[in-house]
């Protein structure tokens, strides 16, 4: 897989502390966030077809900004000890697409390094109109190089409706109402 930050650019750093670098034997290969001072939150298609030898070769780094250099900025690594990918995870139509990573021991909270913000579990909030922020350090085009610096873009968050009509055909299993949708022209977060 090839993870993408269409149309994105150059987050500051510590914009988002948050976000974790998830690497599989030193490669950089997708993004997570940190939800408590142990765990990751990720897209079970990342991890959709590891084994505990492979989990055994992941590490994650927190508070980085340009994952190519050590000194750019103050960043945390720990290795991933454990990997749970939601039961009902669906390669083929994305269904469910959610992970956690257990750590091998806590982060510490610091400006670099901090918990994203959820809302709570019994929140009915209606998202569309709204603007998404997607980060990562994805490709900033199709087919083009990955970047080392973290990326960001802003996407206007949809109905599930006008999702359907626009993309319901082209979605494997169609668009349910526990995704959230979001995109504009010439900017996307895809894999």
């Amino acid at each position: 897989d090839t993870e993408r930050i269409v149309g994105g650019h150059n987050a500051d750093p510590n914009e988002w502390p948050w976000i974790a670098a998830l690497f599989n034997n030193g490669r950089q290969f997708c993004g997570g966030s940190l939800i408590d001072s142990i765990h990751i939150l990720t897209a079970a298609h990342c991890v959709a077809h590891m084994s505990s030898y492979d989990v055994a070769r992941l590490s994650v780094k927190l508070g980085d900004h340009n994952i190519r250099s050590n000194t750019e900025v103050q960043h945390v690594e720990r290795r991933v000890k454990r990997l749970v990918r939601h039961r009902g995870f669906d390669s083929r139509t994305l269904y469910n697409d959610v992970a956690v990573l257990t750590m091998d021991q806590p982060v510490p909270f610091t400006k670099q390094v901090r918990p994203i913000c959820l809302p709570a579990a019994d929140s009915t909030r209606a998202y569309n109109g709204q603007t998404a922020t997607v980060i990562g350090w994805g490709s900033l085009r199709e087919n083009g190089p990955q970047p080392a610096i973290l990326q960001e873009v802003n996407l206007p968050i949809w109905t599930n409706n006008e999702c359907r009509v626009k993309y319901g055909p082209a979605a494997p299993g169609g668009i349910i109402d526990t995704m959230l949708c979001a995109g504009q022209a010439a900017k996307d977060s895809c894999s």
